[in-house]
């Protein structure tokens, strides 16, 4: 096949998976396409069934080494408990939410992140206020110390990452930050509409597309 030609299919492709994407993030996909019929190095047990289950596996892995790294630094930082780092940065994002708004944004169940927000409020980290029109709901929001305490703990979450991905070429994070941005986006939109319902109804409302946002 004439390499312009190929050229254009691999973009077409591309584009039709990535409607934003642009040249740059073209480079790194075609990059990343090109080694993934390789085999990967030093992989442990049972290889899994499925492309998916292998992402699966490999970002479950990562995940447990940052959690070891991320306990490391937020022991170091003197952080009241490993999760304050979360907490301190989603309400940042957020500016002021409610309590149950705060909990859904960070993918937790909802006593683990009551009792978080109920030490961090005592500890003077954030603070709560009543819902100017639902009297029922209670607003959070960082306190002047929960800001100065979440600015001293960054430069610990910046080594934490380091450690990570210290081996990894920076292009390759890009492209998986590019990746997998949609997806992180996707299941933020649509969790906790899925979260009541069982395996079975979750897995059924996502493949039918019901769930769609």
């Amino acid at each position: 096949m004439n390499q312009l030609v190929r050229l254009v299919n691999e973009w077409d492709q591309f584009e039709q998976a990535n409607p934003g994407g642009d040249i740059s993030n073209f480079c790194r996909y075609y990059l990343a396409k090109e080694q993934a019929g390789k085999k990967i190095k030093n992989f442990e047990g049972r290889v899994p069934p499925t492309d998916e289950s292998t992402l699966a596996k490999i970002m479950g892995r990562i995940l447990g080494a940052f959690s070891i790294y991320h306990h490391a630094a937020m022991h170091k930082a003197g952080a009241p408990f490993r999760e304050t780092f979360y907490f301190l940065n989603s309400l940042d994002t957020l500016k002021e939410a409610k309590k149950t708004e705060l909990i859904q944004y960070m993918f937790i169940e909802y006593t683990t992140g009551m009792d978080a927000l109920s030490k961090l409020i005592k500890a003077g980290y954030i603070k709560e206020r009543r819902h100017d029109t639902d009297k029922r709901a209670k607003l959070v929001s960082l306190t002047k110390k929960g800001e100065k305490m979440l600015q001293s703990l960054y430069p610990f979450m910046t080594r934490t990452t380091q450690l990570l991905f210290k081996d990894m070429h920076p292009e390759a994070i890009k492209l998986c930050i590019s990746l997998l941005a949609d997806v992180e986006l996707k299941q933020s939109q649509t969790i906790y509409d899925l979260k009541p319902a069982d395996l079975d109804g979750m897995f059924d409302d996502v493949t039918s597309g019901t769930n769609k946002k």
